[in-house]
């Protein structure tokens, strides 16, 4: 079986070559519509009972009301003018919490048109928001949304990047800025910052299949033109011969005649 497979790739390489390439780029496109579905950002559940992080958790879900599957996404909010906030502004603080969980979800965006399954489901929600106290010099306040979501699903990604957008225009509205890290606010960054660098290696990748299908088709074009130009040199050789015994021929003849 394999010694089949062996003489098929080295005889026809450029195809196989070829074909991987195909196969490759099916993949990749059929990992970024279900991908979500094998993948997930709930490593504590692979954990056993008795690890330290899996008891946090559990900790977590009875004193703080933590919702199995949720994650915390913090958001920093700070006057655009980088001054202390003021009582104007920490109610502001609090009425920007109470709207994020109820930002509309648009599954009309070119990121999540087209997608699989139930839209609404995999884009997950914020099940809790609270506001905590003001930092001691007032320059900011943080917001904890309890987000639960698969923070791998490019859905509930575009939808982080919603809540994102309408609560960053919110907080402009009012003269304030806000950031978000953690859960999938970090995933999504991070999503959309490496998407540079996984478009250059995949260019890479088809320069190399193609650089390789090159250098195939060059080696077996090559020893057949080096065997051509061995059959042809005999006959090359002898209609040279011969071509030169007619000149030399024609020279006696003219000599004599003289």
């Amino acid at each position: 079986m394999f010694t089949r497979i062996i003489r098929f790739a080295t005889r026809f390489p450029k195809s196989v070559i070829v074909a991987w390439a195909v196969v490759a780029l099916a993949l990749g496109s059929l990992s970024g519509l279900l991908g979500y579905k094998v993948m997930t950002d709930d490593t504590a559940g692979y954990l056993p009972e008795s690890a330290q992080s899996a008891r946090a958790a559990r900790f977590g879900e009875e004193h703080f009301g933590t919702q199995k599957g949720a994650r915390t996404v913090v958001v920093l909010v700070t006057r655009a003018d980088g001054r202390m906030l003021r009582a104007a502004d920490r109610a502001e603080v609090r009425a920007l919490a109470d709207s994020m969980p109820r930002t509309p979800f648009d599954a009309m965006r070119p990121a999540v048109k087209g997608q699989p399954g139930d839209l609404r489901e995999r884009a997950g929600a914020i099940v809790a928001a609270q506001t905590a106290p003001v930092a001691a010099h007032g320059r900011f306040a943080l917001v904890g949304l309890q987000w639960k979501a698969n923070a791998t699903d490019p859905v509930a990604q575009d939808w982080f990047r919603q809540v994102r957008d309408q609560a960053a225009a919110l907080a402009r509205a009012h003269g304030l800025q806000v950031g978000f890290t953690g859960g999938v606010a970090s995933v999504a960054d991070e999503i959309k910052a490496g998407e540079g660098t996984k478009a250059l290696a995949q260019l890479l990748l088809f320069g190399a299949v193609g650089s390789s299908a090159s250098c195939s088709s060059a080696a077996r074009w090559r020893p057949s033109c080096r065997s051509w130009r061995s059959s042809s040199w005999p006959l090359r050789r002898a209609e040279w011969s011969s071509s030169r015994r007619t000149r030399s021929g024609s020279s006696s003849t003219s000599a004599h005649r003289s």
